[in-house]
């Protein structure tokens, strides 16, 4: 798939897990997979993006890389200009000293923009690394 508006860097690849669109994803071994992310603090996962749909192990999915993806899925809330990363459901969570930063939140549903549990928010995907 190509970028949607030149803002976006999208790749295919194929899961080792089942995924839910709007979850973050990581690397998954050597092979090339992906698989849902799990809390991503210290040297662990490797955040890629966000799915830009759902599958199960085996199927090939497309993810978003960089850029503004605006369908991720919160955690809870998160205001915006705040650093993410994932939680243990691959759900956006504000990042904390030590974790792998995945980007940063621009929108979110509510009032104040901020976002809430299960609520899509918009993020500025950037690289995964640390703060």
């Amino acid at each position: 798939m190509a970028s949607v508006n030149g803002l976006q860097s999208i790749k295919s690849y194929r899961l080792t897990g089942t995924v839910t669109r709007g979850r973050i994803v990581k690397a998954d071994g050597l092979s090339g997979g992906i698989a849902a992310a799990a809390q991503a603090t210290g040297a662990g996962e490797y955040l890629l993006g966000v799915a830009l749909t759902s599958g199960v192990a085996g199927d090939v999915i497309d993810v978003q890389l960089l850029g503004v993806c605006p369908f991720a899925i919160a955690s809870g809330a998160i205001d915006p200009g705040k650093f993410v990363t994932a939680d243990a459901s691959g759900k956006l969570v504000a990042a904390a000293s030590g974790d792998r930063i995945l980007g940063v939140i621009l929108s979110g549903a509510t009032s104040t923009g901020a976002t809430a549990d299960g609520v899509v928010c918009e993020v500025n995907l950037q690289h995964s690394i640390f703060p």
